[in-house]
């Protein structure tokens, strides 16, 4: 009888919640086969079984906490399940059998139909070549962010021998530890306290928030380190190899690797995935001082500065200046071009503008930083508007977001076939394989948009590929968002767009003050637009900005990708009161009749 231990399932993981039992006593269950279903403070995971056999005993139950080492389960090593009696047998099939009562009526006799003609039976489709088996391993995914252990356990999960190469100790890249999670965290915390300031205008009033930034450090790190430590831990129960290091090609089929902790490794591999990403554009003629950050920078919140000036009126820029604006600091952007955003409507960033207005300093439009000088309180910064007129301000702080450029340079690309384009984007068809058939890449490092989301679907996509699966990256929209306060939102085409092509379209717009959800959260600053073919009705395109956008806008994405039309959105019932009634009624305007717009019937 073995009695089965709960094992290890990761660092630092003492104890899980049983949330599911997959068995039951007396079944028969083969080696590797699901238990239970535990939850750690780090993820939700099955525990298999380590034998076949028969179980004879259960000892947790659902809820129960369970210490690691704990006995929880006993097993017959080796045993089947007893078959079943002679009565048991007779009683299945007198119950799933029909009896002679059951039997329908006969039908009538009738001339009996013709046979019908066979039809040849489809040509069954070649099985894909499959991947070769003499390398060190079969696919190597070389960078850990979201698109590069996506596209890992993708492959794990096809069946091919994986290793994951990247620099941190567990996957995560720039986005779980110094981009999308971290800053996501800040945001959340700046959005409470800006709460707790705003509730005296609905009759509730708090003392003014009190910032422990080291707590608050403290607290955006464990949440990083919660959930890098998922990844590694779902790295493992992939089967995974995991190297940390930084890897440089030498051909097409090898990577030399120099590990974090001082060795070197030389692996050859059938199928590299790329999945490097980008880093901060960096001007050189700008001084090189801890004054001057970048996002990194800027996320580690080593202090709150009286003063900082943004460069950069993009996602980033506006992101990070709105936490520290609502933590104490006084915001400056300066930004080249004639709008906040580039890219996003207009109308949609009007609204994000004007409460941007009220917690920045100053927001300055087609106006360039002409040169930067540290000084011993800070960094001196001398502009120029569009009028030409120059002028100059000093800030304790400068935090520069212009963009992201690929990483592809010191990785070896030159001793492969892959090809770059003359900014260093990676090029790669829609199966994501670049020049060099032995190498797939996806991600940032293969060009806009720069999005955690569009690199793990990559990844799906170059997986699948590689395992010969019919696959390509052919999505009909990709959802943007910042998350700022309030989130703007968009996918598809856009009104800009729309008219930069000549593309015919309806525009329907539902404005959050009709909305009783907006209304009862005092919170109307905010406004929902989807662009349609007036011809097809089809939805091409939708925008929203107020509170909750981001999780608004997966509902314009599904929607496009299914080529819903008006109809089929406004027919949809929504919940009420909710701000997604707002998606409903701006399909329902295309018809003119918003139950909550009125719009008088044109004669």
């Amino acid at each position: 009888m073995l009695e089965f231990k709960l094992p290890e399932v990761g660092e630092g993981i003492t104890s899980g919640t049983v949330i599911g039992i997959s068995v039951k006593v007396g079944d028969a269950v083969k080696k590797d086969q699901d238990l239970i279903e535990l939850e750690t403070d780090k993820a939700s995971l099955p525990v298999p079984s380590p034998c076949d056999g028969v179980i004879h005993e259960i000892l947790v139950e659902e809820g129960q906490d369970v210490a690691i080492g704990a006995v929880i389960i006993k097993i017959e090593e080796g045993a089947s399940a007893e078959p079943a009696t002679a009565n048991e047998k007779k009683d299945f099939q007198s119950s799933a059998l029909p009896t002679e009562t059951d039997k329908p009526a006969e039908a009538p006799q009738t001339a009996p139909a013709p046979a019908p003609t066979p039809t040849p039976a489809p040509q069954a489709e070649a099985a894909p070549e499959p991947v070769s088996d003499d390398y060190d391993t079969q696919v190597l995914v070389l960078g850990g962010g979201p698109g590069g252990y996506t596209a890992a356990f993708h492959a794990a999960d096809l069946g091919l021998r994986t290793t994951l190469v990247d620099l941190e100790p567990n996957p995560g890249g720039v986005c779980l530890y110094r981009g999308c999670i971290p800053s996501k965290a800040l945001l959340h915390a700046a959005k409470v306290m800006n709460e707790a300031m705003e509730a005296h205008d609905i009759g509730i009033t708090f003392e003014k928030p009190k910032l422990d930034l080291d707590k608050l450090r403290a607290w955006k790190d464990s949440v990083v380190e919660r959930l890098t430590g998922g990844t590694g831990q779902l790295t493992k129960q992939r089967n995974i190899t995991y190297i940390q290091g930084r890897g440089k090609f030498t051909d097409s089929n090898t990577l030399h690797i120099e590990k974090v902790d001082g060795g070197e490794q030389t692996l050859t591999f059938a199928k590299c995935i790329l999945a490097t990403g980008s880093r901060p554009i960096v001007i050189d003629a700008w001084p090189k001082s801890d004054k001057l950050i970048d996002s990194t920078g800027a996320l580690e919140l080593k202090d709150i500065p009286e003063s900082m000036l943004i460069v950069g009126g993009g996602v980033i820029g506006l992101e990070l200046g709105s936490v520290y604006a609502d933590l104490g600091t006084k915001i400056d952007v300066v930004e080249m071009l004639p709008h906040l955003l580039n890219g996003a409507d207009r109308d949609i960033v009007r609204v994000l503008e004007s409460r941007l207005k009220k917690s920045f300093d100053s927001i300055m439009l087609e106006t360039k930083v002409v040169a930067m000088d540290e000084t011993a309180s800070g960094i001196n910064v001398k502009f120029e508007d569009k009028e030409g007129k120059a002028f100059e301000k000093e800030y304790a702080k400068v935090f520069v977001a212009i963009g992201r450029r690929p990483n592809s340079e010191n990785i070896g690309l030159e001793n492969t076939k892959v090809t770059l384009t003359d900014r260093g984007f990676v090029e790669a068809n829609d199966q994501q394989m670049t020049s060099d058939p032995s190498i797939y890449a996806i991600g940032d490092l293969i060009g806009q948009p720069m999005l955690a989301h569009k690199a793990s679907h990559e990844g799906i996509v170059a997986a699948g590929a590689i395992a010969g699966h019919k696959v390509a990256f052919e999505p009909k929209c990709i959802p943007g968002v910042v998350y700022t306060d309030p989130e703007v939102a968009w996918c598809g085409l856009t009104e800009t767009e729309a008219r930069e092509k000549g593309i015919e379209v309806s525009i329907q717009k539902f404005p959050w003050g009709a909305s009783g959800r907006a209304i009862t959260m005092a919170r109307t600053d905010g406004l929902t637009k989807l662009i349609i073919d007036p011809k097809t009705e089809i939805l091409l395109g939708m925008a929203i900005v107020g509170v909750g956008a981001g999780e608004l806008i997966a509902e314009g994405v599904l929607a496009i990708e299914m080529a819903a039309t008006a109809t089929d959105v406004k027919m949809s019932i929504h919940p009420h009161p909710t701000i997604s009634e707002t998606v409903m009624e701006s399909a329902e305007s295309f018809y003119g009749h918003a139950t909550h717009v009125y719009k008088p019937r044109k004669k």
